[in-house]
């Protein structure tokens, strides 16, 4: 909340309310809980959150859509056993790293492709800042920006 002075006795409470976008593309849950209460404390502040992500909140929240790209991209969940790597050998690593990269990528790729972001695409709402991981995708920045 923002106090204005309509004159130098009279003060007006004025709320301003941001549209703000964030978008978590990458089928991580791990990654996306880090940003979740940033997401929801802006929401429950009156800023206007449309959050893209894989993982839609369990109840409701003022202020907060969901965007959901969940059902498209969830066959790329479990496909790597992590305990098979050889944690000694710096080619297993980086081999590990590129693989991971590369189905973060397809995953990206598939859920920023669903209807529900397709349907949004449409619509001409404004957003002043959108927030992203971007450490393993930098897709959802291009597809979406």
């Amino acid at each position: 909340m923002h106090t204005v002075w309509a004159n130098e006795n009279e003060k007006v409470d004025t709320i301003v309310c941001i549209q703000y976008i964030g978008c978590f593309s990458a089928r991580r849950k791990s990654h996306f809980h880090v940003f979740l209460p940033l997401m929801k404390a802006l929401a429950q502040k009156g800023q206007n959150m449309t959050v893209i992500s894989n993982f839609t909140l369990e109840k409701p929240l003022q202020n907060y859509k969901d965007i959901d790209i969940g059902g498209v991209s969830k066959a790329w969940v479990n496909i790597m056993d992590m305990e098979q790597a050889n944690p000694t050998s710096k080619l297993t690593k980086i081999n590990n790293v590129v693989f991971l990269r590369h189905l973060s990528d397809i995953s990206c790729d598939i859920g920023l492709s669903s209807r529900a972001v397709e349907n949004f695409l449409k619509t001409k709402d404004k957003y002043v800042l959108m927030i992203t991981e971007s450490t393993a995708t930098v897709s959802s920045l291009w597809r979406i920006g």
